[in-house]
């Protein structure tokens, strides 16, 4: 008792210093580079980044060859090529006949096209056209659309996608395309030939420890499934000490031999898109275990933090200061003449100031949402979740109007324009994105190009968020 009574007199009666590191030192280096480098050299093409490596065969353009590195020791590799099989075909084939050309090449992204004849297995099979474009991000992802061209009918009984790879992993999770995953079927790898299958929806399906992680997803899992079959299965194929090698499956169409199968229409194409990404998909950086974040909530009537909360967070030893309900990115709410003196605050405590946003909400009342309504254009833009509208009980600033995630007619340039000013005008540090999930709600999916009326959006979401943190490196 004694002891309480007198700390705080003490404290009290001294001034207390900030106790988080400034900013210089915090950032002291450098990021570490992230950037692709890109070689071609007789079949092959090979797509390095900053832990992993891809290698694509130029005449098929698919992914023969992937190894990822964790402070520069292997971790992971490709066991066999990538798959994709259509019925009696497959990319991996080498008998396929194709050419690959690089359309873009970049330090932040490559895009390879190939156009080709995929080879039945049956000698009674037509060629079937198809073109691959597949991008390479610097964050080790790869997203592969596959359209296929039939000069005539076919009928297949799947069309799989299949990626058997070894690393130190320890458990798996499965993501469907009509939750947002926290309800995900996530466990422990069954044992040295056992599989664990799924029938539900099929969207991102993982294998992972806490030493490296590899998923592969698609956007039109179990398009057609007959009853009883699965749609995605993860399988122990070997096992030593420190790694195991799994197969990770995932079917858009699994059907019986004695079935009908599925139609792809002569002369009419049918597409998809399937991917893979990689953890760890940068090198490690020593300021990590200096990055601290404090969050502050403001409300109606004290929309933002004063000097002493401030001050206070810094001497708690935060070095990141985000902050919510802050408005349109780029557009403070009122009084925004207060946001210059808590960033000038923030950083005078050697934080660093972070601008949290939402992935699927706009600001109701930001001029270019405004705009988009006058227009009569919002249906190009507007989404479902929260019923269409996010008004907050104690803070009635904060009226959002839904947004779709895979909408292809602009929120996403509107969105990085707006983070843009974050950056140059307001002079942020960072932002804090609220990835709420889009999925099954979307009534204008037609309009917006969903592959199914089902659907996740996490290959948007993804290309969002990639798009952001190039902007913000």
């Amino acid at each position: 008792f004694l002891a309480t009574a007198i700390c705080p007199a003490r404290a009290f009666g001294e001034t207390v210093e900030p106790r988080s590191k400034p900013v210089t030192a915090v950032l002291r280096e450098p990021l570490p580079p992230a950037d692709l480098s890109y070689s071609a050299a007789g079949s092959t093409i090979v797509i390095t980044g900053p832990t992993f490596e891809y290698t694509v065969d130029k005449n098929t353009g698919a992914v023969v060859a992937l190894q990822v590195k964790r402070e520069g020791q292997p971790v992971i590799h490709l066991v066999e090529p990538a798959s994709l099989v259509i019925g009696p075909y497959n990319i991996a084939r080498k008998e396929n006949v194709g050419e690959t050309t690089t359309t873009s090449q970049g330090a932040e992204q490559v895009v390879l096209k190939t156009k080709g004849l995929l080879k039945s297995a049956s000698a009674a099979g037509d060629d079937l056209p198809y073109t691959l474009v597949s991008t390479f991000f610097n964050d080790g992802v790869v997203v592969c659309e596959l359209t296929l061209l039939p000069a005539n009918d076919v009928r297949v009984e799947e069309i799989r996608h299949e990626v058997v790879a070894t690393g130190p992993f320890r458990h798996y999770l499965h993501k469907t395309r009509d939750s947002h995953g926290f309800d995900s079927p996530a466990g422990t790898l069954p044992q040295l030939g056992e599989s664990v299958k799924f029938s539900t929806l099929t969207s991102c399906l993982q294998v992972f420890s806490t030493k490296a992680a590899l998923a592969v997803f698609m956007d039109r899992g179990a398009t057609h499934l007959a009853a009883g079959l699965d749609t995605a299965a993860v399988k122990v194929t070997g096992r030593n000490e420190d790694s195991t090698t799994v197969s990770l499956v995932q079917h858009i169409v699994n059907e019986r031999p004695t079935g009908d199968g599925y139609l792809l229409k002569a002369n009419s194409p049918f597409s998809f898109r399937v991917g893979m990404g990689v953890a760890p998909n940068r090198l490690p950086h020593r300021r990590t275990h200096d990055l601290r974040m404090f969050a502050w909530i403001g409300d109606e009537k004290y929309p933002y933090a004063t000097d002493k909360e401030i001050l206070d967070a810094a001497q708690l030893g935060h070095t990141l200061f985000q902050m919510h309900r802050l408005g349109t990115p780029g557009e403070p709410r009122p009084p925004a003449g207060e946001l210059d003196r808590v960033i000038k605050t923030v950083h005078n405590a050697g934080m660093l100031f972070i601008w949290t946003a939402n992935a699927d909400l706009m600001y109701a009342n930001a001029k270019g949402v405004w705009e988009i309504q006058a227009s009569g254009k919002w249906p190009l833009w507007q989404g479902f979740n929260y019923g269409g509208r996010y008004t907050d009980p104690v803070d009635r600033y904060c009226d959002l109007a839904a947004t779709c995630l895979a909408s292809p007619n602009g929120p996403a340039d509107y969105r990085i324009a707006c983070d843009s000013r974050v950056m140059d005008k307001d002079e942020g540090d960072g932002m804090y994105i609220d990835d709420n999930l889009a999925y099954a709600n979307c009534t204008l999916w037609k309009e917006h190009g969903h592959p199914q009326k089902v659907y996740d959006c996490l290959i948007e979401l993804h290309e969002m968020n990639w798009r952001r943190r190039q902007l913000l490196r």
